[in-house]
């Protein structure tokens, strides 16, 4: 009990208003407000990429991970290059499929 009211007691003293007039207040200066250049981007025609394309790729990249792990037993490489295979043959079947 003892401990708790010296605590208390101590905190009272450190928010006293005293002490809050008794500590510096520090002011700096105004820093300048700085104007950057504008940059003007060019506009980016809008993408072809729709819902069938992404599952497609997804779908090659799955097949494509899978046929590479097998293929070359296992490994995070053998995945990668399947996966980049897999990409590469599922975007050529969505373009393929869609010219029909």
């Amino acid at each position: 009990m003892k401990t708790i009211l010296a605590f208390l007691l101590l905190a009272g003293l450190a928010l006293s208003p005293q002490h809050a007039a008794a500590q510096a207040t520090i002011t700096t200066p105004a820093i300048p407000a700085v104007t950057l250049p504008s940059v003007n981007i060019p506009a980016v025609p809008a993408q072809r990429i729709t819902a069938g394309h992404a599952m497609a790729l997804g779908v090659g990249l799955f097949a494509g991970a899978v046929a590479g792990s097998v293929l070359i037993h296992g490994g995070a490489l053998a995945a990668a290059i399947g996966g980049a295979a897999g990409l590469a043959v599922g975007h050529w079947a969505w373009t393929e499929a869609e010219y029909d």
